[in-house]
């Protein structure tokens, strides 16, 4: 870093910032190997910069996230709201919407038979975004979005538009420039910032964007040939 200065010292640790606290924060060496710790420090998402990104101007979230700890500092007559409460109810309402999510049914997006619920395509998103974050080898210029694939089957487009309905994934867009999303081939989306806490993302780093298809193909999601054709 001292061989580095002015602007492109700025730039080049604004860009690394939140890669290197949470590899940090949850990766530690074993010998020759970079693992993932056993005891996890689940603070990293506490202060109130990060609530208020975690609630993205939701008015459900904003009472369900944040009223009960203002109560509850009120009702104690406490200064402030110390990290460990913060972190608890944070998972708490990441609990109630993980279980929304496993109830709302999706068509079949691959060739298996069985139905599954909405939560398992986030996960899959989730985890793979997670994968990219703590391998072994730094990657400064993340993957952390994921773009919808042209000509992909309808079942797995409508259980996209299932996900953005309610609220698990955010279109990558300006205020401003906001519409109504009727076609989402081609549009890039990332995690809400409240599931992104359960696969140990960073907020605030919306990172580069990765096709959808070759998430699910990378986890072993067998996409069925006949829903899911390259155009001629």
């Amino acid at each position: 870093m001292e061989r580095v200065g002015g602007v492109d010292r700025a730039k080049t640790i604004r860009k690394i910032k939140q890669v290197v606290i949470f590899r940090d924060i949850y990766l530690k060496s074993e010998g020759k190997k970079i693992v993932f710790r056993s005891r996890i420090n689940t603070d990293a998402y506490s202060g109130i910069n990060n609530l208020f990104a975690i609630v993205e101007g939701n008015p459900r979230l904003i009472i369900g996230m944040l009223y009960p700890l203002i109560k509850d500092m009120h009702e104690k007559s406490e200064a402030k709201i110390y990290k460990g409460k913060q972190t608890r109810q944070i998972k708490s309402v990441l609990h109630t919407l993980r279980a929304l999510l496993q109830t709302i049914s999706v068509p079949r997006y691959d060739n298996a038979n069985d139905s599954k619920g909405l939560l398992e395509l986030i996960d899959i998103i989730g985890n793979s975004f997670k994968a990219e974050l703590y391998r072994e080898s730094f990657n400064p210029d993340l993957p952390l979005c994921f773009t919808v694939d042209k000509d992909i089957s309808q079942e797995l487009h409508d259980t996209i538009g299932q996900a953005l309905n309610v609220g698990a994934i955010i279109h990558k867009t300006k205020i401003e420039d906001a519409e109504v999303i009727s076609n989402l081939s081609g549009k890039t989306f990332r995690l809400s910032y409240l599931l992104a806490t359960a696969y140990y993302l960073p907020v605030f780093m919306p990172g580069k964007s990765k096709s959808l298809v070759n998430i699910l193909q990378e986890s072993g999601v067998k996409i069925n040939p006949n829903q899911y054709q390259l155009p001629l």
